[in-house]
């Protein structure tokens, strides 16, 4: 989502009288531990609350240590004049971490600096119409192809769009499509739906000089303004504000207001500010960026990586370790336990090569986004000078990288990259960017999708071949915390559930851990591999949920991780993998799989869902559903990019 903030101050703060710390008593972090030399100074003085010498604060130091490391390093290579960084639970409103870093610092910027939220506010527009029943999930709004004339002045678009759905509305940003479901609404209902957010008003968090946001009231609107803060101008908000709206659509649409001290949470009881059914839709992401390595930032989480969660639980995280970017902790299909590039010592940090992004198909019911993920198995990329090269580098045949983009963008400089940590383009203790044979493959295709419904699901499709030999093809699913398999019995064997003990541990030992067993009524996923009865090999499972043993951290210490692997042994593979919540006690869908004909069928009462896999002269597997005789979405060969 592109947002676009227009940045400014306000003089407008709300004052609490404060209540200084005793003098006798350290603010320690939720575990004891003492808090950062900056937390301590963003915090001194300005905490509205007695503290006892039991007390605690809500701050998990090993986070804010992360955080604090990420402002540093950003601020050194972009000198921003303003970072701010917050971390909150959801469910609780316990503040994780708060860092920040500004050219002027006299109050906290994290609850005190207002700002337009632009595109960010797109959400509560939504959220509205269709709380409100004015909006349905698969109603049209017409975009106008980016052109729309309102009250002497043309709401523009970035793009030409014409009819789309909610989703669609917010998955590209319409500023136009903002406005139309703003126009929905009284003024009145508009204004009471920006103040149950939480904007306009303290969120109360037990510090000195938070603000209010300004919001004004319809009585001083004029024409424009409704629409104007439907796409998040003319108002003004904090980032705690902001951060406490998201976490309500993270909650399953209950707001729940911020809370710093463990043995003080927030006065205020928790609101419904949307319902649950509309808080909780299905998220999917698929994340390709083909001009990555074009400036900074760690190649996995743009090559093909992909996120999915559903009722209120994250079920895969892109990679459970800080700073690992081997492709085997990664979302990704390893072959014989290798996909993207792995770490070398003296070298480039698992650097791939480029993904492309084959497009995407967006429709009223149904989405599907694709990658080739080819390039990015087959190479490894490296921009490290010699003087630093391990033996093992040397000995690699490097060759300038020839992507047109690169060439294109930075020939006849003296890097062929650009660095911002670098002083500029021309300077730098970094050579051309160059590549390196890695894991070469014949084809490596994803594609991920959303089928909306009574009965929604997810479903990721991918392709592999390395050569004409048998090879151990493996997909990794990175399980988010207390994500663990759940005992449901009956189920085939090409198909496995997942529950979550809604906590997220530490995973610092490698213990054994028995099936959740769910209680009636708690968030499931079902993971069915179509067509898939076995691994292929009897020695080799076709599901496998273990506890997996990790590098070491920086500090020497090991890490651990919980991941879901689905196992081929074979000389090419095609898995078609669905994801499907559902909540205990609810009766699964009926799933029948021709494997001669490629097509799937998914029966629920009152909705029958086709699935068609055909693949190309590529070996890609496109995508067609159907329901009933109605085409949901339909993908075509080639590069389909909108």
């Amino acid at each position: 989502m592109k947002v676009v903030q227009i940045l400014f101050y306000l003089l407008s703060v709300t004052v609490c009288l404060a209540v200084p710390e005793s003098a006798s008593v350290t603010p320690l972090d939720r575990n004891g531990s003492a808090l950062s030399q900056a937390l301590r100074e963003t915090l001194s003085g300005k905490l509205t609350i007695l503290l006892s010498p039991t007390n605690r604060l809500t701050i998990d130091s090993g986070l804010q240590k992360i955080v604090e490391a990420v402002i540093e390093s950003t601020a050194a290579k972009l000198h921003p004049r303003k970072i701010i960084v917050l971390l909150a639970n959801p469910k609780t409103g316990e503040i994780l971490a708060m860092a920040t870093q500004l050219e002027s610092q006299a109050f906290n910027p994290a609850i005190s600096w207002m700002y337009e939220p632009g595109s960010t506010a797109k959400p509560v527009v939504a959220t509205a119409a269709l709380s409100e029943g004015l909006l349905g999930s698969k109603s049209v709004i017409n975009c106008e192809n980016g052109q729309y004339p309102l009250g002497g002045k043309v709401i523009k678009d970035s793009k030409a769009l014409g009819n789309q759905t909610p989703v669609e509305i917010l998955a590209k940003s319409s500023n136009i499509g903002a406005v139309k479901m703003g126009q929905l609404l009284a003024d009145d209902d508009f204004n009471n739906w920006i103040h149950r957010f939480g904007f306009g008003e303290v969120t109360g968090i037990p510090l000195q000089y938070e603000s209010p946001g300004l919001i004004n009231p319809p009585a001083k609107w004029d024409a424009l303004t409704k629409a104007r803060m439907s796409f998040g101008q003319s108002m003004a908000v904090t980032p705690i504000q902001m951060l406490m709206a998201y976490g309500a659509i993270a909650n399953d649409g209950k707001y729940v207001f911020p809370s710093l001290v463990l043995a003080s949470p927030s006065q205020h009881p928790p609101r419904a500010v949307m319902t649950k059914k509309t808080a909780s839709l299905i998220k999917q992401a698929l994340d390709v960026r083909p001009n990555h390595y074009l400036g900074a930032g760690h190649p996995h989480a743009d090559a093909g990586m992909f996120h999915f969660s559903a009722l209120g639980v994250d079920w895969f995280m892109q990679s459970p370790l800080q700073q690992e970017y081997a492709g085997k902790y990664f979302n990704l299909v390893q072959v014989d336990g290798e996909s993207t590039p792995t770490n070398i010592p003296g070298g480039p940090n698992g650097y791939n090569g480029a993904a492309t992004y084959l497009g995407s198909k967006f429709a009223a019911s149904a989405s599907v986004g694709a990658a080739d993920l080819t390039y990015a198995y087959s190479w490894r990329w490296n921009t490290q000078p010699p003087q630093v090269w391990s033996d093992e580098l040397k000995a690699m045949p490097w060759e300038l990288e020839p992507s047109p983009m690169n060439m294109k963008i930075f020939a006849g400089t003296a890097r062929y990259k650009l660095r911002p940590w670098c002083a500029n383009y021309t300077y730098g203790n970094y050579i051309p960017t160059s590549r390196a044979p890695f894991n070469p493959m014949q084809y490596v295709f994803r594609s991920v999708g959303l089928v909306k419904g009574a009965h929604p699901y997810g479903f990721v499709v991918d392709d592999l071949k390395k050569d004409d030999a048998d090879h151990l093809y493996q997909w990794f699913g990175m399980l988010n915390g207390g994500v663990w398999q759940a005992d449901v019995p009956g189920l085939p064997s090409n198909m496995l559930a997942l529950a979550s003990s809604g906590v997220d541990p530490k995973m610092t030992e490698n213990a054994s851990k028995p099936t959740l067993a769910p209680k009636p009524g708690d968030p499931l996923l079902l993971v069915c591999a179509l067509g898939m009865d076995g691994s292929g090999d009897p020695q080799t499972p076709l599901f496998e949920v273990k506890r997996i043993e990790g590098p070491k951290d920086r500090n020497g210490k090991m890490q651990y991780f919980d991941r879901l692997t689905i196992n081929q042994k074979a000389k090419s593979v095609a898995y078609r993998i669905l994801l499907l919540p559902f909540k205990s006690g609810e009766p699964l869908p009926k799933i029948v799989y021709d494997a001669a004909r490629q097509r799937a069928a998914l029966q629920w009462d009152g909705q029958t869902d086709a699935i068609q896999f055909t693949a190309d002269a590529g070996n890609r597997s496109l995508v067609e559903i159907h329901r009933g005789a109605e085409l949901l979405v339909k993908q075509y060969s080639g590069n389909e990019k909108e």
